[in-house]
């Protein structure tokens, strides 16, 4: 390809075509996709588990990353040819330096009213028993982990959740954990919040792990 493609929806628009044989015979073009492990990006998964992509010509050679924000340098400098993930700083960066980096579409959205989350604000159960996190107010100094860190989107969520009261970024310990290892840092207490998707904060609260204080949806504060 003689230029880069960062995927927000995968090429799952494919999800949206008829079914049946196409009636044009397509060379596969394989494509080099670095994916973020989440339910958000279920397009992605979905298309592929049903042989869309296949089906219209193209070869996906799966890579799995952590965070989008962890994916930009492989786009910038052509070891994967689509990113199926989320924008962050990165890909700003990467416009501002003219890096040919292309947006093609959202790959889902989330409930105003928080009823739906994608990535959840979760604290740890024994902070909410205790009383010691009651509101966000309470995350002051507090150790928050996520997938990229800051610059990537759950630092954008997090920074609108802060909104909400007279707290930035610079109040809080942020780092930057990948999904597996954010349900053991919140099991041993060495978190005190975290910002993850399903099916990883699926399972943190059914374990009885952490709980939500908030609307799961920053937009459910506006």
């Amino acid at each position: 390809m003689n230029f880069r493609k960062l995927a927000l929806a995968a090429v799952a628009v494919a999800t949206f075509l008829p079914f049946g044989t196409p009636s044009t015979a397509y060379a596969e073009t394989k494509l080099r996709a670095a994916v973020v492990p989440c339910s958000c990006f279920a397009p992605y998964f979905v298309a592929d588990a049903r042989g869309y992509f296949k089906r219209e010509g193209v070869g996906i050679e799966p890579m799995q990353v952590t965070s989008g924000q962890d994916a930009i340098a492989f786009l910038a400098n052509g070891h994967i040819d689509v990113l199926f993930g989320a924008v962050s700083a990165g890909f700003f960066n990467a416009l501002a330096r003219d890096i040919k980096v292309t947006l093609v579409a959202s790959m889902g959205g989330e409930s105003m009213n928080g009823e739906a989350p994608a990535v959840p604000l979760l604290v740890r159960a024994d902070h909410v028993e205790s009383g010691a996190i009651k509101t966000l107010a309470d995350l002051k100094g507090r150790t928050v982990g996520f997938p990229g860190g800051l610059g990537s989107i759950s630092s954008f969520d997090l920074m609108t959740y802060l909104s909400a009261t007279n707290l930035t970024l610079g109040d809080i310990r942020i780092v930057n954990i990948p999904p597996a290892e954010l349900i053991v840092a919140l099991s041993n207490r060495s978190l005190d919040a975290g910002i993850v998707g399903s099916p990883f904060s699926t399972k943190i609260l059914a374990d009885g792990v952490a709980r939500t204080i908030v609307p799961s949806s920053p937009n459910a504060w506006s």
